[in-house]
């Protein structure tokens, strides 16, 4: 069992055996041993392992096997090329490992929200179902047709826990699915704008089966625009039929969902507020501004999960968890845990 976690803290490290020999003062082979098994690290090596791997000695020595995750689909910045085969594995054993202090922390905390919708539940075979089903996700959310203050928090307080990853990646977000079958959605930092349509793309991937002739894509892109902007919202604020679309109303808008103004237009198009001829011209200009990458006037934060901390100070003010425990759930450095929560 313990190799078979330090291979998990290993490849969420992003370290070949090499490497990780090579940091603790062994051969590739020794790491190896370690691994499979055929050889038990003493005490001290142990220790070493565990600060090279930067996770607590007890994640080792926990009796379970370490948790997995299989990504379910990614949304890719179209500017920052590929994820490389060693990041990709690194990504989703940072994500195996917070999950399974996710678990821990609503475990301590007795807090485990109900999953809902379902994954894989609303089956889609149109883009108008898929403007349904938004609706309905909603609907039954409690959210209402107007703005949602944070995707985020919607998400986790219905069952989709969401993990930041600090370090830019290539994937804007990326949905997963853990062994025991619930999701989660992993977002790196990137405009608010863009991640709060990431999120909510990523929830498409979740809880939708599109049908053979509609691309997971599309409905994806359709079901994240209708979640931030549903059609009576839109046409509200648009009205139902337009010639054009000026700039500054469509940065106010953009202020207001938190949506981009790129998204606002082809929300417009797909709606048939604006022509296509109109919404084309309108995104063509926009792309040559260089707004692709990013637009002007980023008034829209990006959001942070906090449900974590939430849980874990909870199991602490209830005498569930330790101070030191409380740390290596919120993956705090041990005796740090009050520095730590002064800077989230």
């Amino acid at each position: 069992m313990i190799g078979s976690r330090l291979r998990a803290a290993r490849l969420a490290a992003g370290m070949s055996q090499e490497e990780l020999g090579a940091a603790i003062g062994v051969g590739k082979m020794a790491v190896s041993k370690y691994e499979s098994g055929a050889v038990v690290p003493g005490t001290g090596r142990l220790a070493g392992l565990a600060e090279a791997l930067a996770v607590p000695v007890s994640w080792i020595l926990e009796p379970a096997p370490p948790s997995g995750v299989r990504p379910l689909a990614a949304r890719a910045h179209p500017l920052r090329g590929e994820l490389s085969g060693r990041a990709s594995s690194a990504l989703l054993g940072q994500a195996a490992a917070w999950l399974e202090r996710y678990r821990a922390a609503e475990s301590a905390a007795g807090s485990v929200p109900r999953v809902d919708p379902p994954l894989a539940s609303i089956c889609v075979a149109s883009l108008d179902e898929v403007e349904s089903a938004a609706e309905r996700v909603r609907q039954e959310w409690g959210l209402g047709s107007g703005p949602i203050h944070s995707i985020t928090e919607a998400l986790e307080d219905h069952g989709v826990p969401v993990m930041l990853v600090e370090t830019p990646s290539v994937v804007d977000a990326l949905a997963v699915v853990a062994d025991d079958g619930r999701g989660a959605v992993i977002t790196s930092p990137q405009p608010g704008d863009r991640q709060r349509f990431s999120l909510a793309h990523e929830l498409a991937h979740l809880v939708l089966v599109p049908d053979q002739g509609l691309g997971e894509e599309d409905a994806a892109h359709r079901f994240a625009a209708a979640f931030l902007v549903p059609a009576e919202a839109a046409r509200r604020e648009l009205g139902v039929r337009r010639r054009a679309l000026s700039l500054d109303e469509l940065r106010a808008l953009k202020h207001k969902y938190g949506l981009s103004m790129q998204a606002w237009v082809r929300r417009a198009r797909e709606l048939s507020i604006v022509s296509r001829r109109t919404a084309q011209a309108l995104l063509s200009d926009m792309r040559s501004w260089g707004w692709e990458a990013a637009e002007p006037d980023e008034g829209v934060r990006p959001e942070a999960p906090g449900r974590l901390e939430r849980l874990v100070l909870r199991a602490l003010a209830e005498g569930n968890v330790t101070e030191s425990r409380a740390a290596e759930l919120l993956a705090a450095p041990v005796g740090s845990l009050r520095d730590h929560l002064r800077s989230a």
